[in-house]
C-alpha cells in the first residue's frame, strides 16, 4: 500500500477520520474517546476497554482496575478497629459497674435510666467505625452515616435530658407546682425519643432524596 501523500500515519492512541471532500488517503488523526484504545498505527476505529479495565493516559492499552479500601488487615484498619473495641469495652465496664451498684445512692441520684441510655449509646457509637472498615457493600454504605447519626443523637439527647433534670432539681426549691410536676413525671426523659424520631425522619428524607451508593471510579 503506497503511503499517504497528504496525511501522516496515525500513531497508537489515535484513529483515522476521513477529510470531507478529499481523497481517501487524506485523513485526520483524532485521539480515541475516553476508555477506548488503539494499539496499532492507522487504525480506523478505537477499541473499548472491557469491564474491570480502563485506558491509560496515552490510550494505547487497557489497565486493570484495582479496588482499594480500608481493610481490617491494613495497619490503619487494625488501629481503628482496636481503638473502637477498646473504647467500647471501657464503656461496657462502666455500664457493668453501674448495674452492679444500681441500688446505691450515687447511682440513683445520677438518674439510672438516662445513665444506662447514655452508656449503651456510647458503646454503639464507638463500634460505628467498624462499618467503615472492610469491603464496601450497599448495606454498609447506607448504615455508615445513618446508624451513627441516630445513635449519636440518642447520646447527645440523654446528656441534654440529664442537664435539664439538674436544672429542674435546682428550680424545684422555688415554690412552683409546674416545676415539681415536670421533675416528678420524668418529662426530661421524653427528650430522647423526640430527638431520635426527628433524626430518623431526617435520615429517611436523606435516604429518599439522595441515598448513598457504592461507586467504583
Amino acid at each position: 500500500t503506497p503511503p499517504s501523500i497528504c496525511s501522516r500515519p496515525c500513531s497508537p492512541g489515535h484513529r483515522k477520520s476521513p477529510q470531507e471532500g478529499k481523497a481517501v488517503c487524506c485523513f485526520d488523526c483524532n485521539p480515541c474517546p475516553e476508555n477506548q484504545i488503539s494499539n496499532m498505527t492507522n487504525m480506523n476505529h478505537c477499541m473499548k476497554c472491557p469491564d474491570g479495565q480502563y485506558a491509560n493516559t496515552k490510550r494505547t492499552h487497557c489497565l486493570k482496575k484495582v479496588v482499594t479500601f480500608l481493610a481490617h488487615e491494613d495497619p490503619l484498619g487494625m488501629s481503628l478497629a482496636g481503638l473502637a473495641l477498646c473504647f467500647s469495652s471501657i464503656t461496657a465496664v462502666v455500664l457493668g459497674i453501674f448495674l452492679k451498684h444500681q441500688d446505691t445512692p450515687i447511682v440513683k441520684a445520677n438518674n439510672q435510666v438516662l445513665s444506662y441510655v447514655l452508656l449503651i449509646s456510647l458503646i454503639f457509637c464507638f463500634l460505628c467505625p467498624l462499618l467503615y472498615i472492610g469491603h464496601p457493600h450497599m448495606a454498609t454504605c447506607i448504615l455508615q452515616q445513618t446508624t451513627f447519626a441516630i445513635i449519636f443523637t440518642m447520646a447527645i439527647s440523654s446528656v441534654l435530658a440529664k442537664t435539664i433534670t439538674v436544672v429542674l432539681a435546682f428550680k424545684v426549691t422555688v415554690p412552683n407546682r409546674r416545676m415539681r410536676w415536670l421533675l416528678a413525671s420524668g418529662a426530661p426523659n421524653f427528650i430522647i425519643p423526640i430527638c431520635t424520631v426527628i433524626q430518623l425522619i431526617l435520615c429517611g428524607i436523606w435516604l429518599g432524596i439522595s441515598p448513598p451508593f457504592v461507586d467504583a471510579n
